[in-house]
C-alpha cells in the first residue's frame, strides 16, 4: 500500500519552462508553466488526487493499438440492452459496413475521410439518402459512446461531426 502524503503536491516549474507536479516519485507534466491551461490541469489533478484518498490514479490513455473492432464489441453489448430489436438491426447494418471497411484500423485514425468512405459504400449499396444520413448518425453515436466511456479522446467524435449530411440529389 502506498504511503499517504499529508501535503498537497506543489505546482512546479521545470528548467525548460514546463509545469509539472510530482507525486509518489512520478512527474505529471501539465503544459507551459504559468499558462492558465496548465493551472487548470494542476487544479483538476489535485482535486482528483484528493478525491481518490491521496493516491495516484493510474493514467488512462487510449491504447494506440485499439481498433475500431475493439470499440464495436462493447458498444454492441450496450446497444442491445438500450434499444429495441428493430433499432438494433438497423444499427447492425451501419456497423457492419464500418467493420468490413475499417475493423482493423486504429480507432484514433478513424476520421472524417473514413466516415465519408463508409458513406460512399452505403451509397454504392443503393441505400436512400435519408437512410444513409441516419446510418451515418448511428456511426457517429458509436464514437460518441466510446468517448463518453473514455475509450477515445473526444476530438475523434468532434472531427466526425464535421462531415455534412448528404443533400438532395447526392444519393439515390
Amino acid at each position: 500500500m502506498p504511503k499517504l502524503s499529508s501535503h498537497i503536491p506543489k505546482y512546479s516549474r521545470h528548467q525548460r519552462g514546463q509545469a509539472f507536479v510530482k507525486v509518489d516519485g512520478r512527474q505529471i507534466w501539465l503544459g507551459r508553466y504559468g499558462d492558465p491551461a496548465s493551472r487548470e490541469k494542476y487544479d483538476r489533478f489535485v482535486a482528483q488526487w484528493l478525491a481518490n484518498g491521496r493516491v495516484l490514479l493510474p493514467l488512462v490513455a487510449p491504447a494506440p493499438t485499439s481498433t475500431v473492432r475493439n470499440l464495436l464489441v462493447p458498444y454492441w453489448s450496450w446497444a442491445k440492452e438500450r434499444y429495441t430489436a428493430a433499432e438494433v438491426d438497423t444499427i447492425r447494418a451501419a456497423l457492419n459496413v464500418v467493420e468490413r471497411l475499417y475493423g482493423s484500423t486504429p480507432a484514433l485514425q478513424f476520421g472524417p475521410n473514413a466516415l465519408r468512405t463508409v458513406r460512399s459504400e452505403m451509397i454504392r449499396s443503393g441505400w436512400t439518402r435519408r437512410h444513409i444520413n441516419r446510418q451515418v448518425s448511428r456511426v457517429r453515436a458509436l464514437f460518441r459512446w466510446a468517448a463518453s466511456h473514455e475509450m477515445l479522446p473526444e476530438t475523434v467524435c468532434g472531427q466526425l461531426r464535421t462531415v455534412e449530411p448528404l443533400r438532395r440529389g447526392e444519393a439515390p
